[in-house]
């Protein structure tokens, strides 16, 4: 019999005012589409008790939890130690569909003895968005509605990529920059569409990134530093690059016209991963860049001026 595997967990709620300080950014309320970080800080009390343990803090999970109980998102949190800042990050995206209104966000901390847990709660702000109606042709119909398990696959390995978060991926903090020259936006991250098909029926569905029109072959450069996990051409974003930032930080690139990167490679940031192009569904060239924090989409252009992950002293609400 295996021991290890036979502990029981004991979680406390403690009160905020029994907690030490635990950063939170933005402050008590979010809008649709943005990312909540959770920082607390290695030489805190909250922590005390695992460093004084021979197992340390085997894992801190980050959740947002409505007010029956349901979970809206989930993220592990990971430890960052330099320039004389050492503190463990959690970041969660907040999906542009989330219903407006007051939510919990839970923070639990555990070793294979015990666990701490601590709940503070946090508004959603509901963000507007805009509305599109998009006529398809019969090929692009097909794309869509036709029986397809390849494109099923593809859509479960995606989102296991986009699942996963290796706690040692810390490749890029800062800023990003735009991936593409381009003078034209086409479409809008949280963009509500709807799809006319060639036989009039119609769908909806929500667009997850932003597009940036220009000419085929225009260059596509890496808005982070990061490793490419998938460079490789899909049913329904044709030649794809994803970047991996951040634990659970992921860009896309969709539509490309070529791959100029190989999955496992590390690229720097401005380093040119492919160029633009109209593969898969695409009505014209462009490149649709998307942003996934946790798994859920978030507004990538938000962070051409905030950093994906704050390394400042002090972030924006403390709780103690």
């Amino acid at each position: 019999m295996r021991l290890h595997s036979l502990f029981l967990v004991s979680v406390f709620v403690l009160s905020a005012g029994s907690l030490p300080a635990i950063e939170i950014l933005p402050a008590d309320e979010v809008f649709q589409g943005q990312t909540v970080q959770v920082r607390i800080l290695c030489d805190s009390d909250i922590l005390s008790a695992f460093h004084s343990t021979v197992d340390g803090i085997e894992r801190m999970e980050i959740a947002l939890v409505d007010w029956r109980g349901r979970t809206h998102g989930e993220s592990m949190a990971f430890q960052i130690d330099r320039d004389g800042l050492c503190a463990w990050y959690g970041l969660l995206g907040i999906s542009s569909i989330a219903d407006p209104g007051l939510y919990t966000l839970r923070i639990r901390i555990m070793s294979n003895r015990f666990g701490l847990e601590e709940r503070m709660e946090l508004s959603v702000r509901e963000h507007s968005f805009n509305e599109m109606r998009l006529q398809l042709g019969r090929a692009l119909t097909a794309l869509l509605t036709e029986p397809n398990q390849e494109r099923l696959v593809e859509s479960r390995q995606l989102q296991e990529i986009l699942g996963t978060v290796r706690r040692e991926a810390v490749y890029h903090t800062g800023v990003l920059t735009v991936p593409v020259v381009a003078n034209r936006i086409s479409a809008q991250f949280g963009d509500r569409r709807t799809y006319v098909y060639a036989d009039g029926r119609e769908s909806t569905s929500v667009h997850w990134g932003t597009d940036f029109a220009a000419a085929t072959g225009t260059a596509v450069d890496a808005a982070g530093a990061g490793r490419v996990v998938l460079a490789r051409d899909r049913i329904l974003s044709g030649k794809t690059v994803i970047l991996e930032h951040l634990p659970g930080v992921y860009s896309l690139y969709y539509h490309l016209d070529s791959l100029s990167v190989a999955e496992g490679q590390f690229v720097e940031t401005g380093v040119r991963i492919g160029t633009v192009g109209m593969t898969g569904f695409a009505t014209g060239p462009h490149v649709h860049w998307e942003l996934r924090v946790s798994g859920q989409a978030v507004d990538p252009m938000r962070y051409l001026e905030v950093p994906l992950l704050d390394m400042h002293p002090i972030m924006g609400t403390i709780h103690e």
